[in-house]
């Protein structure tokens, strides 16, 4: 709850600018799984984000997948009600917050490939990061984030740093 609470807060800490949609969303059609986080991107593209403690043994992958496959019939139209309603905002205010965000003159239309970001405090699992660079040959856009907590002994205080692991250029530790 902590780190998808903080990465709400602050989502520029997975790296690039990112507008929250909702969080614990719960609401596809037919399925009662919950995606931890929803977004957009600074292209309009929207970007599920699935959080994990530790990603050693998890489906994390196979979970994110999920996610993205439901969102892609998404229309614009039900990411406005989802941000409106995560917000507690209206529709036209919601509409505004995105068109603000994408710095655009109108709303436009979602694509139907939205992106994965994998973010957990420990990326030690060869299975999954194998798999997520075997998805990237593929053209999915998909990415795998480390977040390390420190404290900062002076004041207690803690900070958390992230770190890409997928994509980089030397990725043969990541390959089974």
């Amino acid at each position: 709850a902590d780190l998808e609470q903080w990465i709400i807060n602050h989502p520029g800490i997975l790296g690039e600018p990112l507008l929250i949609v909702t969080s614990e969303f719960s609401g596809f059609d037919k399925s009662s799984k919950r995606l931890d986080i929803l977004a957009l991107d600074k292209n309009g593209v929207l970007v599920v984000i699935e959080l994990k403690l530790d990603i050693a043994g998890s489906v994390a992958d196979q979970q994110a997948i999920r996610y993205a496959a439901f969102c892609s019939t998404m229309a614009m139209d039900d990411l406005v009600g989802l941000y409106a309603a995560y917000h507690g905002t209206s529709r036209e205010s919601a509409e505004q917050a995105i068109i603000q965000f994408l710095e655009v003159g109108e709303i436009g239309k979602l694509n139907d490939r939205p992106r994965i970001i994998l973010a957990a405090g420990s990326m030690d699992d060869q299975e999954l990061t194998a798999s997520v660079l075997w998805l990237r040959r593929f053209g999915i856009d998909i990415s795998c984030i480390e977040l390390t907590p420190y404290r900062l002994p002076a004041d207690n205080q803690v900070l958390l740093v992230p770190r890409k692991v997928i994509p980089l250029a030397e990725t043969s530790a990541y390959q089974i």
